[in-house]
């Protein structure tokens, strides 16, 4: 209306001055005015008399519809299409135009004059609206954007009360926009958090206009649930916050990932005590909180509980064995730890005071233990037997330590089971040569005995090296060439441990220096030790290090972490982790998901990259449970944004697989081995660019493909070592952790999804039949003459799973 009527105006001043330009005697006084007029309105005018011949326009005008200077006097001039829209029009509209291929859009206003004999026609004036609409279609994406977020969005006032919300915010919280607008947006608590929480959360957003985190919020149902929350201020033309925009989303899958990965990953299937892996970490970080005490390492067995698993089977002695676990925990002290190793083998540590009361406490595990059990109506009694070993008298690594304890409950046994023995065989001789070992180590850093290798980091889908690992090696001057497992072990927690680390780190900026001199900038990983990480001198070092370097060589180094390692202050991590990521170092999680502290890692330090461990990835094609916990980590990583990294890829077959899963980027002996630097040089100009994707996207087909093919290789390697079953080679401990494996996913995954698929119905039949036979070899449950005939008909259905699978 306002433009309407400034429009009107204007079209008064034009007719005025037309008037006084036709009345005045003056014609070239007359003429220079009006000119003058016409020139200074901030609008376009054209006058048209009845004819459509152009009476007069100003210079605006000719600017808007792109027509050069000179005189015009034929409408012929203009576009047809214009022509006709102008004489369509009545009375105020908008009308849209192309110049020169771009859009304007021009609000034109037409009025009909008679003025004596000088004009007898229409007048237009135009105002070129098109930054006010494209702003108008900006502020529509805008709101289009907002409605349609798959997150929730909801705008509130400084009081937090609800402005607006989108339709995201409807369908995860069950309130309609009726219900909510008004209404303050901590309708929303859930009650879990205490006042500190939302204290620290708005003292952050009025302080810094940002907020961001996991929080438990309730849903109108009055349902808990988890939720990833950012809030952040807006702002008002004199930088006062004015309004606050709350994003989030429903992260209630993460967590069930997170709670399954734990399982898989960390628990004993059976007790749902801590597996080895967690143990082994759990241990080390007990070392560290009780190192002015020693510690006793303690490796119990089950006396003849083999025999007793042949007579009953699986079944009845994994229901034992729950029981046994449930009698030890009562008789432990709070801060001891437990792990149920396998079958009938737990380990557990305590802190040792004196020999007296340490062996009472092991006695009265033992007596827990015998007390009788009834099963199936007969009573049964199981002796035990127990090794130990003390820490820090046994100043071995944590690995070590567990099978000086394991060796002491041979000896154990040796005496007649239901024994205690201690570890103390050759101490010193150990002690002496770890000894040697460290010295040697240490002469060996001062004449730069070690050297680099670089294993590359390949993205499969854009056929490029995207990165390297650093592995180092001992260039030993009489020895050789000697790889890491055999000197970084004597370095372990030790002060040398952390200039080692110094060491690498300059040899790693020599090396980021010679490739790029040779054309080649990616990122190289180095290894860093949960020591050397907490210390609080290393990112000063580096820093000092890399003082005279431009900035790129900072951001081509990347710190790896080791997650199986335990980090008893993440803290302290997280703070030194940050500044190395501020110098513009990536930070990658190495041996992701055999710890137990994965999603500790995962949520509290600066991680850039995760890396699947090679345990989980070299056999996944091979075991179901590999490939399952494979796929966890890989949609985890995803769920954090996190880039993936697979190591120990060494078959195309395992390749595919892990691209059908979604991860890209490889790093194994598929595509090199670990190489020395100028070899890697080579490697990196001559195999940039190979077409390794064809060679491999043609393996499977479906994830369901993957899944079956690795059951069924499970299956044949069960078969395999079936068929060693007494002699030297046989492994009984590896073939009841591949029967469970399989058989667990025959009968939940394999019957339950499998079995109802077509496709695979025949292979799973063929699963069934095996099961079958396996359990009577296992249970010994057929004739002694009969038995290489099963064994036959178990080989020959092995075979067929291949062929049916193909």
């Amino acid at each position: 209306r306002l433009m309407f009527l400034i429009i009107l105006f204007l079209s008064v001043i034009v007719v005025v001055g037309l008037y006084y330009f036709h009345s005045n005697k003056s014609k070239e006084c007359a003429n220079t005015i009006f000119n003058e007029l016409l020139c200074s309105l901030p609008y376009g005018v054209l006058a048209l008399d009845k004819s459509g011949k152009i009476v007069f326009y100003n210079q605006l005008f000719m600017e808007m519809f792109g027509i050069g200077s000179g005189y015009i006097n034929d409408t012929a001039l203009l576009p047809e299409a214009i022509v006709k829209k102008l004489n369509s029009l009545e009375g105020s509209e908008p009308i849209e135009i192309s110049i020169d291929n771009k859009k304007r859009y021009l609000f034109v206003n037409k009025s009909e004059v008679k003025l004596g004999n000088f004009l007898d026609g229409y007048l237009f004036t135009f105002w070129d609206i098109t930054e006010q609409e494209l702003l108008k279609d900006k502020y529509k994406l805008a709101y289009e954007i907002f409605k349609n977020s798959l997150s929730a969005i909801a705008i509130t006032d400084l009081k937090g009360n609800i402005i607006d919300i989108n339709d995201s915010f409807e369908k995860i919280t069950g309130y309609t926009k009726d219900e909510v607008l008004g209404r303050n947006i901590s309708i929303l608590k859930s009650g879990i958090h205490d006042k500190d929480f939302y204290a620290n959360m708005w003292s952050s957003i009025k302080e810094t206009g940002k907020w961001e985190g996991e929080i438990w919020n309730k849903k109108k149902n009055n349902d808990i649930y988890p939720e990833y929350l950012s809030i952040f201020a807006l702002y008002d033309n004199e930088g006062n916050q004015k309004n606050y925009v709350a994003n989030f989303a429903d992260i209630s899958d993460i967590k069930r990932y997170e709670e399954r990965l734990e399982s898989l990953a960390y628990y004993n299937e059976i007790t749902k005590l801590p597996n080895k892996k967690f143990f082994i970490s759990k241990l080390k970080k007990f070392i560290v909180d009780y190192r002015d005490k020693s510690i006793a390492i303690c490796y119990l067995d089950i006396d003849n509980f083999r025999k007793f698993m042949d007579k009953h089977g699986t079944e009845i002695s994994n229901n034992v064995i729950y029981q046994i676990s449930n009698r030890i925990l009562p008789h432990l002290r709070t801060y001891d730890i437990i792990s149920h190793f396998d079958d009938d083998i737990f380990v557990f540590v305590t802190i040792y005071d004196n020999q007296k009361s340490f062996e009472e406490y092991l006695e009265k595990i033992q007596w827990a233990i015998y007390r009788t059990i009834t099963i199936n109506g007969e009573p049964y009694n199981f002796t035990s037997s127990i090794g130990v070993t003390i820490y820090p008298e046994d100043n071995d690594t944590v690995d070590e330590l567990i099978r000086h304890a394991q060796q002491a409950l041979y000896n154990a046994k040796l005496k007649g089971k239901n024994k205690i023995s201690y570890y103390d065989i050759i101490m010193s001789k150990q002690i002496a040569i770890r000894k040697e070992k460290y010295q040697a180590i240490e002469e060996g850093l001062k004449n730069s005995e070690f050297v680099l290798f670089l294993q590359p980091k390949y993205n499969i889908v854009k056929n490029c090296i995207v990165g390297a690992e650093i592995l180092v090696r001992w260039q030993h001057p009489k020895v050789g060439l000697i790889p890491p497992g055999e000197f970084i072990p004597y370095i372990y927690n030790t002060d040398l441990e952390v200039e080692f680390d110094k060491y690498i780190f300059d040899k790693a900026i020599e090396a980021v220096k010679y490739l790029k001199n040779n054309g080649i900038e990616i990122k190289l990983a180095i290894n860093i030790s949960p020591k050397a990480l907490l210390d609080d001198n290393l990112v000063d070092y580096v820093n000092s290090r890399l003082s005279n370097f431009d900035s790129d060589i900072k951001s081509l180094l990347e710190i790896e972490i080791i997650e199986s390692t335990s980090i008893d202050n993440l803290e302290k991590a997280n703070s030194i982790l940050n500044r190395f990521h501020h110098l513009g170092f990536g930070i990658a999680v190495d041996d992701f998901g055999t710890g137990y502290a994965s999603l500790d890692y995962i949520k509290s330090l600066p991680i850039d990259t995760v890396k699947i461990d090679r345990v989980f990835v070299s056999d996944m094609i091979n075991d179901p449970t590999d490939l399952n916990i494979t796929e966890i980590v890989i949609l985890l990583a995803k769920a954090f944004n996190k880039e993936i990294v697979a190591e120990g890829v060494e078959s195309l077959e395992t390749a595919s697989a892990l691209i059908k899963l979604g991860c890209e980027i490889f790093q194994g002996y598929l595509i090199s081995k670990p190489l020395p630097i100028d070899d890697f040089v080579n490697y990196a100009k001559y195999h940039q660019g190979i077409k390794m994707k064809l060679n491999i996207e043609n393996y499977f087909n479906s994830k369901d493909d993957i899944e079956i093919y690795a059951a069924i290789n499970s299956f044949r390697r069960l078969v395999e070592m079936i068929k060693e079953i007494g002699s030297a080679k046989f492994d009984q401990n590896k073939y009841d952790k591949i029967y469970f494996n399989s058989i667990s996913w025959l009968r939940n995954k394999g019957m339950a999804y499998f079995d109802n698929k077509s496709l695979y119905k025949s292979i799973v039949d063929k699963m069934v039949k095996m099961k079958e036979i396996i359990d009577k070899m296992n249970k010994r449950d057929i004739p002694q003459d009969m038995y290489s005939l099963y064994l036959e008909e178990l080989i020959y259905t092995s075979d067929l799973l291949e062929t049916l699978f193909k």
